[in-house]
């Protein structure tokens, strides 16, 4: 193995070869051979008792698991069905003094299905906390505004009048469009056909123009 240690992580490797070996100590194990972006690297995984079969909770020991993912066909030399775009994890570990790197399949681990009422009691708070949430109260709902007049001169300033009552321009365009008339060329020509600047109208103007909103053009 090359001196310089490749960074802890996830790869992808193809199986390059596989067999049985023993470690120093004696513990049988499997070695396999990886090509990881076009240099080898070799993973080892003991054989024993401990590390294969299952839990009795139905999980796969870690050996196990490796096995499983990669389809292991029983065999002697070991053959798998699943040898190519492998997917691999790398983690550094200290032995004998020296750091090395030490390489297993990932297979991200069996998922366990949550204790026993766990989404049950979930959903029910979710649905208590909706429930006594008020709900925001609907927006008001505001009159559209009468369309603005064309720009032109400003006109000469009108004499005082007294605070206005009754019909507004903004009510007369609503009463308009009530009426389904909203036709803008129709509005103009009725606020003409008053004979007096707008800012001079009267809510009886208003309320004539108004009325014009139901009688032919």
């Amino acid at each position: 193995m090359s001196t310089t240690l490749w960074p802890e992580g996830q790869y992808t490797g193809n199986i390059i070869s596989a067999e049985f070996t023993s470690a120093k100590t004696g513990t049988p194990q499997m070695k396999i051979i990886f090509d990881v972006q076009g240099s080898t690297r070799t993973m080892f995984m003991p054989l024993t008792d401990k590390c294969l079969g299952y839990a009795d909770d139905g999980r796969p020991n870690i050996t196990q698991q490796a096995l499983d993912a990669l389809r292991y066909n029983n065999d002697d030399p070991p053959t798998f069905g699943v040898s190519e775009n492998v997917p691999l994890y790398m983690k550094h570990d200290t032995y004998n003094g020296t750091v090395r790197e030490r390489w297993n399949v990932s297979t991200g681990g069996p998922s366990r299905p949550p204790p026993s009422g766990t989404v049950d009691q979930f959903l029910a708070k979710m649905r208590a906390i909706r429930s006594a949430a008020p709900l925001p109260p609907a927006p008001a709902k505001k009159p559209a505004p009468a369309p603005a007049k064309p720009s032109s001169p400003p006109p000469a300033a009108p004499p005082p009048q007294p605070p206005a009552s009754g019909m507004t321009k903004d009510e007369a365009w609503a009463r308009w469009e009530a009426a389904g008339v909203a036709d803008r060329n129709k509005w103009f020509a009725a606020i003409r056909e008053i004979d007096k600047p707008e800012s001079r109208f009267t809510p009886a103007d208003w309320e004539t123009v108004a009325d014009r909103a139901n009688l032919p053009f």
